[in-house]
């Protein structure tokens, strides 16, 4: 993830956006690890600060 963060960084890319599963306690554990934002459990989202 740090990876595609990195990138999204260095190429003017605002804003990260995923799907998940809201049953798949480990996909949301990764995903707040790494700052992204959940939303109804279905969807996760990360600003990226320029």
């Amino acid at each position: 993830m740090s990876t595609v963060i990195e990138y999204a960084n260095t190429h003017d890319i605002p804003l990260l956006y995923t799907t998940l599963n809201p049953n798949n306690k480990e996909s949301i554990q990764f995903l707040t690890m790494h700052g992204f934002e959940i939303k109804d459990w279905k969807e996760a989202t990360k600003k990226l600060t320029q």
